[in-house]
């Protein structure tokens, strides 16, 4: 993303599924927009920046759940949230 290293906060390893620790650059504080066409809501959100092959682009962890009011559901990969225009939907493909 071009992201300068001077604008992010240390921070100590995160450990994977295997339990081997991960090096993390730094955390940063990006703002997230959640929602669908007209239902959209803005969160900022704190993301921890590695260097390291992943099968995910990012992993929303509870903090950003919770603020954002999210129902997540697994099963059907779709989050639900309020906004301020109605309800908003996230869904994978």
């Amino acid at each position: 993303m071009g992201i300068s290293s001077s604008k992010m906060e240390p921070r100590d390893p995160i450990y994977g599924f295997s339990y081997q620790p991960i090096e993390v650059k730094g955390s940063i504080h990006l703002p997230v927009t959640l929602g669908d066409d007209g239902n959209k809501v803005t969160q900022m959100a704190v993301f921890l920046v590695i260097d390291d092959l992943s099968a995910f682009n990012d992993v929303f962890r509870r903090p950003l759940i919770r603020k954002a009011k999210m129902m997540v559901a697994s099963f059907s990969l779709h989050v639900k949230l309020p906004t301020p225009s109605g309800e908003g939907l996230m869904q994978a493909n």
